[in-house]
């Protein structure tokens, strides 16, 4: 089978879970005798490549990244010349290379697998990730499952934007942005009209499914994201309960960060390890250092997914304390098929994942269940790693081969 892919991100800018996901899958797809390209902007790197046997087909593009890391506003991949200009090589590639199935993996390639599908009456399937396109701020989702109404949107869901994710403000900075969001919203609702034709939806999990049948998008599948951990399990661990992730208000670093006072008094021989970045660091510094904290804490930065993962296999606990409901977090599965318990606030898709009381613990999004788990998750972190350990096969045959499986059946289905 012949599978063209449409990535926001791809290597060598893997950046996170998301182009992570894309990438396992299709090395798993590739790996059972089927054809990948991977069609994706060109930041700075080979017009065309192959890594793995997935052929990589990059997009001629502005926007040129000093790094693999290196930040990318929005707006270049949300607007309607990209969608046509995308749309266009689309349907060049297609007709060049004759593909069975576009499989759309990023919500700014959606117009353009909508458009080369219909002119070339292809099979378009799209996976949905995330949010955005119920909500681009989405801060209205973390206590409902409807999206905000316009007035809500700017009465609500901007300012706390503004007040918790913008450094430096200003009043000339706070209007640029108003625009920014109100043409984001405006967007967002273009891509919902065109993601609303494909008849093959995928959600990576129930939560996700459920919010978007809730926002007028029902009959979504779910398929959860590939993951591929091979790594042999460590039989050696620290006493290091370690955060991996964005330094950011629903990420619930700063919520972990404000239980540790609690914890050094109740665990004499933990120590702590923040891994990530992002603009919440200095305030979270500042707060470790009033309480006479900051020796306990280890902050990393941004490492390499390899050094994560070695990082994480080697924690006693990995804590997951968001506050926002997480789509399927890549970090929580990781973790756990690197052997190491979880301990993860009760939130969008994460207990379809995390088993409460077997590979870790599922905690209420608040500093007081969060301490409770983390303490309880340390002192019986023998029994949750050998629980992890038991079903290893299990777990990890599920976000591969289970997933490759399910996902050759939703393309037979489509091309009949």
């Amino acid at each position: 089978m012949k599978i063209l892919f449409l990535a926001k991100f791809y290597q060598p800018f893997d950046r996170g879970g998301s182009e992570w996901s894309t990438r396992d899958l299709a090395y798993l797809l590739t790996g059972n005798g089927h054809s990948v390209t991977v069609v994706t902007p060109n930041y700075g790197a080979k017009s065309k490549d192959t890594i793995d046997k997935i052929k990589i087909i990059r997009i001629p593009f502005p926007i040129k990244l000093s790094s693999p890391k290196s930040s990318i506003a929005p707006f270049w991949t949300n607007n309607l010349i990209w969608f046509i200009y995308s749309g266009l090589f689309c349907i060049y590639i297609i007709l060049k290379n004759n593909y069975q199935i576009i499989h759309i993996q990023n919500n700014e390639f959606i117009p353009a697998g909508v458009i080369a599908a219909k002119i070339l009456r292809k099979k378009v399937i799209v996976t949905f990730r995330d949010y955005q396109i119920i909500c681009n701020l989405g801060f209205c989702l973390w206590k409902n499952d409807k999206s905000c109404s316009w007035k809500k949107y700017l009465s609500s869901d901007f300012p706390y934007f503004y007040e918790n994710y913008v450094d430096h403000k200003n009043v000339f900075k706070k209007c640029l942005l108003l625009i920014a969001v109100l043409r984001a919203r405006l967007i967002q609702n273009i891509i919902f009209m065109f993601a609303k034709q494909i008849n093959n939806k995928i959600a990576v999990s129930k939560k996700v499914k459920y919010i978007f049948d809730k926002n007028g998008m029902p009959n979504l599948k779910v398929i959860n994201n590939a993951v591929i951990i091979n790594n042999k399990l460590s039989s050696t661990y620290s006493n290091k309960i370690v955060f991996v992730g964005k330094l950011s208000k629903g990420k619930g670093v700063d919520m972990f960060v404000q239980t540790l006072s609690e914890l050094t008094s109740k665990i004499t021989d933990v120590s702590f390890e923040i891994i990530g970045s992002g603009h919440l660091k200095e305030k979270l510094k500042e707060y470790l250092r009033s309480n006479d904290l900051l020796s306990k804490v280890k902050f990393v930065g941004q490492l390499s997914h390899k050094d994560v993962l070695d990082e994480v296999s080697k924690a006693a606990i990995v804590v997951a304390p968001s506050i926002w409901p997480e789509p399927l977090p890549r970090s929580v599965i990781e973790t756990i098929l690197s052997g190491t318990p979880v301990v993860a606030t009760n939130v969008g898709g994460i207990k379809e994942i995390l088993k409460d009381k077997v590979y870790g613990l599922l905690s209420k999004p608040n500093k007081l269940s969060l301490t409770n788990n983390l303490c309880e998750a340390y002192n019986n972190k023998e029994k949750f790693r050998g629980n992890i350990k038991k079903d290893i096969n299990k777990l990890r045959n599920h976000f591969t081969k289970h997933t490759l499986k399910l996902y050759e059946k939703i393309y037979v289905e489509a091309l009949n």
